[in-house]
């Protein structure tokens, strides 16, 4: 309220008790009538997983018009501190979600005879190459999209399922240990490789369902390479320095 004084009598105020969900859904019970909410969470790990969770957790409930305010530093405390001249604690970097959005944003499309896309799978998963396992799947799950999707441009369909990817990613959730997560991975790549190899009748909605699958592939392969770099080095902020390898090495 302090820093937002404005009509501030016009909203209602709800303590989270930390970052526990039931008393905002108590709140939201006794006054149906408020039209919109805004998470004021830290801007910290914390703050970070516990605004996503919320999130989530009202739009399960119904509740869509819900935003988040974020605090430029630590949290609002910080931010009022830093508004009398007092040294305010710096926010701190969410290392996973951070991690991840970098890894997802910074892949490139790899057109490739979909036919091949099985044996581009197995010998990259050979090399423990997650993130061309990660390219070659979502690359083949574009181009089998331009099947029941617009634009028909598969290029620009990979970069949007890259976006849709990060929006929906919540690190709060991803929280697995790395060979938990290469099981789950190389189970998924043993499933979409025998969808592949079925060449029964390809109705749109098989075609749906198998970009589905490898969109999911994508995901689980997009998550051990973050598992990967942060196990690596779990206390520095970690930039990604893979090395481009040329597409042909692994196409077939």
């Amino acid at each position: 309220i302090s820093l937002h004084q404005q009509d501030w009598q016009d909203s209602s105020y709800i303590a989270m008790n930390g970052v526990y969900e039931s008393a905002v859904l108590n709140a939201l019970e006794t006054y149906p009538q408020l039209e919109s909410i805004v998470i004021c969470t830290d801007n910290d790990e914390g703050g970070i997983d516990a605004a996503d969770r919320l999130g989530d957790i009202l739009a399960e409930n119904g509740f869509t018009n819900v935003s988040r305010e974020y605090p430029i530093n630590k949290d609002f405390n910080e931010d009022l501190k830093a508004m009398n001249g007092i040294e305010p604690l710096p926010a701190v970097p969410h290392k996973r979600l951070e991690m991840f959005n970098r890894i997802v944003g910074n892949r490139t499309f790899r057109p490739h005879d979909i036919s091949h896309t099985v044996d581009i799978l197995e010998t990259v998963m050979r090399r423990d190459d997650y993130l061309y396992a990660a390219e070659a799947a979502l690359s083949a799950s574009a181009q089998l999209s331009k099947v029941f999707s617009e634009p028909k441009d598969a290029e620009k369909l990979f970069e949007i399922l890259k976006n849709k990817m990060i929006a929906e990613y919540r690190a709060y959730a991803d929280k697995g240990k790395l060979n938990t997560k290469l099981d789950d991975l190389q189970r998924a790549i043993r499933d979409v490789s025998a969808e592949l190899r079925n060449t029964t009748a390809c109705t749109t909605d098989r075609i749906r369902e198998l970009a589905k699958n490898l969109y999911d592939t994508a995901v689980l392969a997009f998550k051990c390479q973050t598992e990967l770099l942060l196990n690596e080095a779990p206390d520095e902020i970690i930039t990604e320095t893979e090395e481009e390898q040329p597409w042909t090495e692994i196409s077939m």
